[in-house]
């Protein structure tokens, strides 16, 4: 069974839901023994460029069962543009420059 990154576009993937599973125990051994860390929100992170660069151009992972379809490989770019979210949040961000009601008393 495919996965949803697999196969849909995301619009704001997050590292906790999506990104983190994109990596195989395989790739995360390998990518370790070069001091890069694909087991960790800020060793991905860090090395975000990268990733996607080797990613697009399918030449990471070496395996080429494992190499990332087009569809994976705009769902991390989509994390990169975002902001490179680590979760779902309720938290919202409120405009303080306008008021929400005018005060009449």
């Amino acid at each position: 069974m495919a996965d949803i990154w697999d196969d849909n576009i995301l619009d704001t993937p997050n590292w906790d839901e999506h990104i983190r599973n994109f990596f195989l125990p395989g790739d995360v051994g390998c990518m370790g023994d070069q001091g890069i860390d694909l087991s960790s929100y800020y060793g991905v992170r860090l090395n975000a460029d990268r990733i996607h660069f080797h990613t697009s151009r399918g030449s990471m992972p070496p395996n080429a069962a494992g190499r990332w379809t087009a569809t994976k490989v705009q769902n991390f770019y989509n994390w990169m543009a975002a902001g490179y979210p680590v979760g779902v949040t309720d938290f919202h961000i409120y405009d303080l420059d306008q008021p929400a009601a005018l005060r009449t008393k």
